[in-house]
């Protein structure tokens, strides 16, 4: 059986995705992620990723929790313990002098038109190594495909 499912058919609404804007700060992406988290049985659920916002509110890079963390490790002085970036005061003050424009993945050609066939989305994740991909109607960012998404299409397939 094979699935004629669309990108649209399986994105997750922009609107409906963690964003900051390029003049944020690290530490104000990294509240707007901690805030998309929820617990339930000691399994955490929410957004992987933050989409960076330009002024005109165009989708402009995503920055990713590992990102974030590579970012950090780095400004916690190079060829220190990896173990300074967790203690307070280098994440404080590292993660409010980091732009996210500085940690960001620019979006410029990895995205999928809204009506491409999912496995041109799964394309896109696999071969820029990526785990969401932009979802792009018109020339404007309506959503985006996350790897899950994609997982979720093939489990349905076994049912």
């Amino acid at each position: 059986m094979t699935t004629k499912k669309i990108a649209m058919d399986i994105m997750v609404p922009v609107s409906d995705y963690s964003a900051v804007h390029t003049t944020d700060t690290l530490a104000q992406a990294i509240k707007v992620l901690k805030d998309s988290f929820t617990m339930v049985n000691r399994v955490i659920n929410g957004h992987r990723s933050v989409l960076v916002l330009d002024d005109s509110e165009h989708l402009v890079g995503i920055v990713t929790i590992r990102s974030i963390l590579k970012s950090l490790e780095i400004k916690s002085q190079i060829g220190s313990s990896l173990a300074r970036i967790f203690v307070r005061d280098i994440i404080e003050n590292n993660a409010m002098t980091i732009n996210v424009m500085e940690v960001m993945r620019p979006v410029k050609e990895n995205y999928v038109k809204a009506t491409d066939n999912i496995t041109v989305a799964a394309k896109a994740i696999l071969t820029g190594r990526i785990n969401i991909v932009p979802v792009v109607h018109e020339n404007q960012v309506v959503g985006i495909i996350r790897s899950i998404d994609l997982f979720n299409v093939i489990g349905e397939l076994l049912d």
